[in-house]
């Protein structure tokens, strides 16, 4: 999302809304898609007809990570695991393929609103208004509570939910029937959520179902990353630390584990080979009986027992076999390819050279040839090519991401993709012979990376560079080519003072989508102290003057000769407009725009020769307007508007504060949230104000201005720690600000683009 304008510019993790702007190609990050075996999108697809290729072929969207989905059995459900980004884990559900859904990141993470992305300008408020309004997660856990109460998995090692499965026929207990089983690779453990009295797992059902710490080569790291019923009614998981699969079977009478080995499996005829099951076992430890299917008719009837031979006389491939039953009649079946007269191919890769570097966009060639011994070189035909990711914590640990599969051919090129985090790029090629006999040969080739580093003026600003933010200055290693989200802030605070983006130091927007170049860069974003933002006003004329960081903005009338103005956020939208106090009468009159015309509300409150206060007294978010009495020297505070020229009534409480004939003025100087009040006394320069709305001394006093300035309290920088005092000093016709509450020299000072008489603190709309 860039700055101009922010609903059309999206990038980063914004991606995953893509769907939500139009007048581009629609792009598939952070989707799932339903498409043919060519790649077709479904013609009962929800967005079928839309005419973009890839429109038509999604059914959700808003995703961060969807690292592992599965089917519900027996209904056309997809159950996600979505792994999360600094705060919660979910489990997602996609009730029908043929209905759009958008699970709404990155404007909403678990069930909240994720505040690192809704403050980038109002891409989300495009989201919230767009016709498949966003989805909350079937179930979500977060990163910092244990995802069922005590149940011992680790905590520390942050969250990655990495792995569902729905139960279907295992011989699990009864309660477990349908239910849905899922994993956390970080936290090591697995749990199980049974179904509800509706038929649908139930989070409140949820409980640990196995804790797999021990169960590896580390118990701080063990963890799965897929989860998968077998046919043999046990629960599979994948020890990717390990490089092992285990499984976890019920106490319940299970089919026994075959071993099978034949030895030899292929020589010239006549081909005599040596069978052995006997290392086959019953989960229970009871004996097991044996038939065998030796010539590879399908019929286990040639010999009997855990040892047999059996010589083939005529050339060719057969499928010897086993059958292994239990005492109780389950049975389990091995098979091995058998390959006389035949010696297998050998695979040899010609292309990539292991040594080439690759970028984001280039055309990488791949090619290689297939050798039988028997009957010369394979025919393409016979070739299969898989190209796959590589992401390795080591260069001999690796996970593996699939990219593209090549049937049939002897080579052929790929264009390299912006893939995320790739180690390497592997080729494999995988051939096979007429008899069956297979060889595969690998090749990986590493991307060429290139350092980028981030840094600003002042140092010390938090920047978002993909989906982390790290503070300035940083190194990041990346792919040349790649595409990187960088967003630098709009504004920061140094000293108490606010500062404003300048630039980068190449000149691109704040929000930008940086191509990583061909050699190291260094990239500075410039920030530069904030010019004063206030609102002036001729009260002879009723005309205000609004400047935004130093920069007059149109004038308009609004008010008569007399009246005492001030601004507020009348209706809660975060931006300050006019209000005007008639102390002949005590009415009030609100404007909700910065615009010349009548009040949009008008009340009374107060009696006449009150002074208004203007503020957020409750920390609500929305301004009211309370009064000042100077002949009593108290403060009558009321925390709500009135309306239809009706009056207030009483005010909600009262307290004595400062001496008659004070100014009284108003501001946030604990930035709490909460208006308070201050005052200033003409006699002797002196600045008090109290930190809470009681009766007592002040909190904070100091000498600032001269007789006759008019004190005003404002955040005149949008730093965001607290308002601070300034001066109108109508003789010079300049405000005078402090960006700190103390005495001293002003720290800044503006001069109003017209004959104005008095200056208010204001919070222009931002954009």
């Amino acid at each position: 999302m860039g700055d101009d304008p922010p609903r059309t510019a999206e990038g980063g993790a914004f991606r995953a809304q893509d769907l939500v702007t139009t007048g581009d190609p629609v792009g598939l990050d952070g989707t799932l898609v339903r498409v043919d075996t060519s790649g077709a999108a479904l013609a009962d697809n929800p967005l079928a007809g839309d005419g973009d290729p890839n429109a038509e072929r999604i059914v959700a969207f808003g995703l961060r990570n969807p690292f592992r989905f599965t089917f519900r059995p027996g209904t056309d459900e997809l159950w996600i695991g979505d792994v999360g980004w600094g705060t919660w884990e979910e489990i997602d559900v996609v009730r029908s393929t043929t209905t759009l859904t958008n699970f709404g990141r990155p404007c909403y993470e678990g069930d909240a609103p994720l505040s690192a992305y809704r403050g980038l300008g109002d891409f989300c408020d495009a989201v919230d208004a767009h016709p498949v309004a966003p989805t909350g997660p079937w179930f979500a856990y977060h990163h910092d509570e244990r995802v069922v109460v005590d149940d011992g998995c680790r905590t520390s090692s942050g969250s990655a939910i990495t792995g569902l499965a729905f139960e279907e026929g295992a011989d699990f207990p009864v309660r477990f029937d349908g239910a849905l089983f899922f994993t956390d690779y970080q936290r090591g453990c697995i749990w199980v959520m049974p179904l509800g009295a509706d038929g649908d797992p139930d989070p409140a059902l949820r409980e640990r179902f196995a804790d797999l710490s021990d169960l590896g080569p580390d118990p701080n790291q063990t963890g799965a990353v897929e989860l998968r019923f077998g046919p043999d009614g046990a629960l599979h998981w994948v020890d990717l630390l390990g490089g092992a699969i285990h499984r976890i079977r019920s106490s319940t009478n299970l089919p026994p584990e075959v071993s099978l080995s034949a030895v030899p499996t292929w020589v010239p005829t006549p081909l005599t080979v040596d069978f052995d099951a006997s290392a086959s076992s019953d989960s229970e430890g009871g004996a097991l009986s044996f038939a065998w299917d030796l010539d590879g008719d399908g019929e286990f009837d040639d010999a009997a027992g855990p040892i047999a031979t059996w010589t083939y006389t005529n050339p060719g491939s057969v499928t010897a076999a086993v059958e292994v039953s239990d005492l109780l009649g389950r049975v389990a079946v091995d098979d091995v390819l058998l390959s006389a007269q035949n010696n297998p191919p050998t695979a040899v890769i010609t292309g990539p050279d292991p040594a080439r570097a690759w970028a984001v966009g280039d055309r990488i060639a791949f090619s290689g040839v297939g050798e039988d011994p028997n009957t010369g070189p394979v025919d393409p035909s016979a070739m299969r090519w898989t190209v796959n990711i590589l992401d390795c914590a080591t260069p001999d640990s690796c996970a593996t991401r699939f990219v593209e599969r090549f049937e049939g051919v002897a080579g052929g090129t790929i264009t390299a993709a912006d893939w995320i985090d790739a180690d390497y790029l592997e080729f494999v090629l995988h051939v096979t012979d007429p008899g069956g006999l297979e060889d595969e040969a690998r090749v990986r080739i590493a991307p060429r990376r290139v350092d980028l580093t981030i840094t600003s003026e002042p140092v010390g600003v938090t920047i978002a560079f993909g989906e982390h933010a790290e503070v300035t200055p940083f190194l990041r290693d990346v792919i040349t080519g790649s595409v990187n989200t960088v967003v630098a802030p709009k504004r920061i605070v140094r000293d108490g003072v606010g500062h404003v983006f300048v630039g980068w130091s190449d000149g691109g927007p704040r929000v930008r989508d940086l191509v990583a170049p061909g050699s190291a860069v260094t990239l500075v974003a410039r920030y530069r102290p904030a010019s004063v933002t206030a609102m002036f006003v001729d009260e002879t004329e009723g005309r205000w003057y609004p400047v935004v960081e130093g920069v007059p903005q149109d004038p308009f009338y609004f008010g008569d000769p007399g009246d005492v103005p001030f601004v507020g956020d009348w209706d809660c939208d975060g931006v300050d407009t006019p209000g005007l106090y008639r102390r002949s009468d005590g009415y009030v009159y609100l404007r909700n725009s910065n615009s010349q015309g009548v009040a949009d509300v008008r009340f009374f409150f107060g009696n006449p020769g009150d002074l208004p206060l203007a503020g957020d007294f409750d920390g609500d978010g929305c301004d009211t307007v309370s009064i000042w009495r100077p002949s009593e020297a108290r403060v009558y505070i009321i925390n709500e508007l009135g309306e239809n020229d009706g009056g207030l009534g009483a005010a909600e409480f009262a307290y004595y504060f400062g001496n008659p004939g004070d100014q009284p003025f108003v501001g946030d100087f604990d930035a709490d949230g909460i208006d308070t009040i201050g005052l200033y006394r003409e006699s002797t320069g002196f600045v008090y104000f109290r930190n809470s709305h009681t009766q007592g001394v002040s909190d904070r006093s100091f000498v600032y201005g001269n007789p006759g300035d008019r004190i005003v309290a404002g955040d005149w920088t949008g730093a965001g720690a607290g308002d601070t005092v300034a001066v109108f000093r109508p003789g010079v016709r300049r405000l005078l600000v402090r960006y700190h509450n103390g005495p001293g020299f002003a720290d800044a000072a503006l001069e109003p683009p017209g004959p104005a008489t008095v200056a208010v603190s204001y919070r222009p709309e931002t954009g």
